[in-house]
């Protein structure tokens, strides 16, 4: 799942800049997850081509450049296992920040939403009902932000 922020439908509209790093942050960390997430998949399809391959020489147990054959075949998956190793650990870990984040956005999108609810109340000029526009929009990309991020975290375990 895709938790890249929609910087266009929200530009202008972040004036705290904690809240925008954070946004950005996100931003970052779901790329980062995306391309663990290739990476794995690619690493999961190489391993089963060698597997097969493996299982083919073995099947063969013939002169001894099949045994050297399947002796670099045996070496490449180690290799790739200990690759999924690294990547699994890089995921969990981007995984954890991205749940530090989603309780930032979780807080902004709550402050966000309350002011709009009490800047609606006060509303009597056009300049406020602007704004109100503008904190509830943002509120509700952060809070749509804040479900992407549990469902993707929800996903993967």
């Amino acid at each position: 799942m895709d938790c890249a922020v929609p910087f266009p439908l929200i530009a202008g509209l972040v004036n705290n800049e904690a809240e925008a790093a954070a946004l950005v942050q996100l931003d970052v960390l779901s790329l980062q997850s995306e391309v663990i997430q290739e990476h794995l998949a690619a690493t999961a399809c190489y391993n089963c081509a060698l597997r097969d391959a493996t299982a083919g020489l073995a099947r063969e147990a013939g002169p001894a450049s099949t045994n050297t054959a399947l002796a670099l075949l045996l070496g490449g998956m180690r290799g790739l296992q200990e690759g999924t190793t690294v990547l699994r650990s890089r995921a969990a870990e981007v995984a954890g920040r991205m749940q530090e984040v989603e309780a930032k956005l979780h807080f902004y999108a709550e402050r966000n939403q309350g002011l709009a609810a009490d800047l609606q109340q006060e509303a009597g000029c056009g300049a406020v009902v602007a704004v109100v526009a503008k904190k509830r929009r943002l509120w509700l990309v952060e809070e749509g932000l804040c479900h992407r991020i549990k469902q993707q975290r929800d996903g993967f375990h």
